[in-house]
């Protein structure tokens, strides 16, 4: 009998068995995949906690779960991921959450292993389910350290890239005035200078950075300044 035959019996028998035990099964199948399965929890500011962990996910970034979930929530705080790709993984998050139609998305990114190294990982993630906190993402992902054909720099270059494109969709449900108003914040004028330039008061360009925030699902203005960079404003 082949291997595809005594598994095939062997989840047969899981009908007669406690759900103790077929947790401890199927959690045995995910365990020896080659690759990282979790599902993380994704915050009101798209920054992520994993939730559950196998195997493979610790042995790429050597922390065990706990280890890992001491630190907090990841992103705008800089553990874990390289800062040149944090936008663009908030920008895969939040797209996929706008989206939900679209059955699952695919990014490339470093992330900080227990040396203090960055790693390259492909990812596919999905919206899970959600939660009075936010969303859960069910997520696998793969080491593409040693086979990743490019070097760091020109990956960063295709990164920024692909975040331009898709903030072009983005950039189209704004108004022209918005648009002025976050290329000038991109280039780090505040609020008062911005309202002088555009001829506008105060309060109104208060008003156009809020709706701004909204209609992009930003919180900070170092989000708006990276958009605004990443676009080419």
């Amino acid at each position: 009998m082949n291997n595809q035959s005594l598994l095939y019996n062997e989840i047969n028998t899981l009908d007669d068995v406690s759900l103790e035990a077929k947790i401890s099964f199927y959690e045995e199948i995910l365990n020896s995949m080659p690759a990282s399965v979790h599902v993380t929890q994704i915050d009101e500011n798209l920054n992520t906690l994993p939730l559950w962990v196998n195997k493979t996910f610790e042995k790429i970034i050597g922390f065990n779960l706990k280890e890992r979930q001491k630190y907090g929530y990841a992103g705008s705080n800089g553990h874990f991921y390289h800062p040149d790709d944090i936008y663009s993984i908030k920008n895969n998050i939040r797209y996929l959450i706008e989206n939900p139609h679209i059955p699952f998305g695919s990014i490339v990114f470093r992330i900080k292993t227990a040396s203090n190294s960055y790693k390259w990982i492909y990812m596919i993630g999905k919206v899970f389910k959600k939660t009075s906190v936010g969303y859960q993402f069910l997520c696998v992902a793969i080491d593409i350290d040693d086979r990743l054909a490019f070097n760091n720099r020109e990956m960063n270059i295709y990164l920024k890239e692909i975040s331009r494109l898709t903030n072009q969709v983005k950039l189209s449900k704004l108004t022209k005035t918005e648009r002025k108003t976050i290329a000038l914040f991109g280039k780090g004028f505040s609020t008062k200078e911005v309202a002088s330039k555009l001829n506008r008061s105060y309060e109104t360009i208060n008003n156009h950075k809020r709706n701004i925030f909204k209609k992009l699902g930003f919180h900070k203005i170092t989000e708006l300044v990276s958009f605004a960079e990443i676009c080419g404003l």
